[in-house]
């Protein structure tokens, strides 16, 4: 380290051991019959370790994600991907892990890596300040350290070390112990994000040089958040198929309704959550906080899009034109996809473009004709559209339906002739971002499909049905209603 850096990392020592010597009070029962029923149930109690020895770092209840993180913490040979929100803690609790496991001799030699070895230094200062000055861990483990910032081992005959990803790893040990547990935290950064074969390294550095070079018995843990780049080693061990992966976003979908929920509604609930995308703005409250890889160069960005009210339906169709489109993806290689039909209306006599429905589902074909159906009963477009190669494998359930409800469908034949994301894009950019077209905030599936319009191997349906209808809409007077109109 250069001697701005351990400056640097000094005083942040000193700010940590402030902090402990204020915040963490000694045990009220510090009898020996005590200090060995703690150790005992903290040694495979990895929670109870947490809230026992760190009370300044963990005073909300825990959530159903902290359960699964730490069953999985245990799991050996494996690259475990710790994909969380910004504000959960998967850097704070990775460092009480490791403390716990040095205490019970857990892990024999531990590497910590970032993306220099300073900052992995800063890092490890926060256990090793933790086991010098906390004192529950004192009381019960009587732990002493020596080395420094970058190398530092315990009196238990333990060793931990920090990595940068620009350095050589091939045979690193600790007298004869190979590192059997490694973190990868803050292995990003901003200025190495742009450029594929910087994170295409860091990525080789992980899988060819850090994980060969382990113990025949190893734990690793890449801790990750969305980073702001299109290129970055993040992308690149998330889709390795050898890696697997647990998001933890702020918030999910849960039930057949879709009801948002927080999922750490103790500390993080979704009152707090709506505060930071209102302040942060949508691209990056759905990076940080919904884990959805944005990139600025993205077509459509969150912020983009301009909404009508909160809910969908919420448009007086008193005067407005109305336009239904169906994606039905009945093609054997639409994998992803569901099936989608999309509601827009407009003012006959012009105005913005408002996605008044949104419907999608994985489902049969006869589950996506009775939601067209019912939709048209309940909106009465003017005009519907439909893929023209999809009629012919539609058309005997569209009669059922036609038969059973007594109601002939105003239904438009089309033609895609374009690559279907060059479409969708040439379509709908501008509308999105000069705010033409607007949406209800909950119509968040339709949204989320236009943001990862880039990428490949996601859904597209609802993104396709609303460039169909738009199209539509745009041009309601072509010809008959039984010609094909080219799209």
């Amino acid at each position: 380290m250069s001697r701005k850096s351990i400056k640097q990392y000094d005083a942040w020592c000193s700010q940590l051991a402030e902090r402990i010597n204020r915040d963490v009070q000694p045990f009220s029962d510090m009898s020996i019959a005590a200090k060995l029923e703690r150790k005992n149930r903290a040694k495979n109690d990895y929670l109870y370790a947490l809230t026992t020895y760190f009370p300044h770092h963990f005073v909300d209840a825990f959530s159903r994600e902290h359960a699964v993180l730490m069953k999985s913490y245990s799991r050996q040979n494996e690259i475990q991907f710790w994909n969380c929100y910004r504000g959960f803690g998967k850097s704070t609790h990775a460092k009480a892990l490791l403390v716990m496991d040095l205490v019970f001799k857990k892990t024999r030699f531990a590497g910590y890596a970032s993306y220099n070895e300073d900052k992995a230094a800063m890092h490890l200062a926060t256990p090793k300040v933790e086991l010098e000055a906390n004192p529950r861990l004192r009381h019960d483990f009587g732990i002493t350290i020596e080395g420094d910032a970058t190398f530092w081992r315990t009196n238990l005959g333990s060793a931990v070390k920090a990595y940068g990803r620009r350095q050589s790893f091939k045979g690193d040990t600790f007298m004869q112990f190979r590192p059997d547990l490694f973190f990868f935290d803050d292995f990003d950064s901003d200025e190495y994000a742009e450029n594929p074969k910087v994170a295409q390294r860091g990525l080789n550095w992980v899988i060819e040089q850090a994980i060969p070079g382990c113990a025949p018995k190893w734990r690793a843990f890449y801790l990750g958040t969305p980073p702001t780049g299109r290129h970055s080693v993040y992308k690149l061990i998330k889709r390795n198929p050898g890696v697997t992966v647990i998001d933890v976003p702020a918030e999910r979908k849960i039930g057949v309704m879709r009801r948002r929920a927080a999922t750490w509604p103790q500390r993080h609930p979704l009152k707090w959550l709506d505060s930071q995308k209102k302040l942060i703005g949508r691209t990056a409250y759905d990076r940080n906080y919904l884990l959805k890889e944005v990139h600025e160069k993205s077509p459509f960005m969150p912020d983009d899009f301009k909404f009508y009210g909160k809910n969908s339906q919420a448009v007086d169709l008193t005067g407005m034109f109305k336009v239904g489109y169906l994606d039905p993806s009945i093609k054997d290689t639409a994998q992803h996809d569901g099936k989608a039909f999309i509601t827009l209306v407009q003012n006959r006599s012009g105005g913005p473009v408002y996605c008044h429905d949104a419907w999608g589902a994985h489902c049969s074909t006869d589950r996506m004709i009775r939601a067209m159906y019912e939709a048209y009963l309940v909106f009465r477009h003017d005009l519907i559209g439909v893929e023209e190669n999809a009629m012919p494998l539609l058309k005997n359930e569209i009669d059922r339906y036609q038969a059973a409800y007594g109601v002939k469908l105003p239904i438009r034949l089309f033609r895609a002739v374009t690559n279907k994301k060059s479409r969708i894009i040439t379509t709908l950019e501008g509308p999105v971002q000069r705010g033409d077209l607007l949406f209800a905030e909950d119509q968040e599936e339709v949204l989320d499909q236009l943001i990862d319009i880039e990428n490949n191997g996601v859904a597209d349906d609802l993104a396709d049905a609303l460039q169909g209808a738009y199209v539509m809409l745009l041009r309601p007077n072509f010809g008959r209603i039984d010609d094909v109109m080219i799209i």
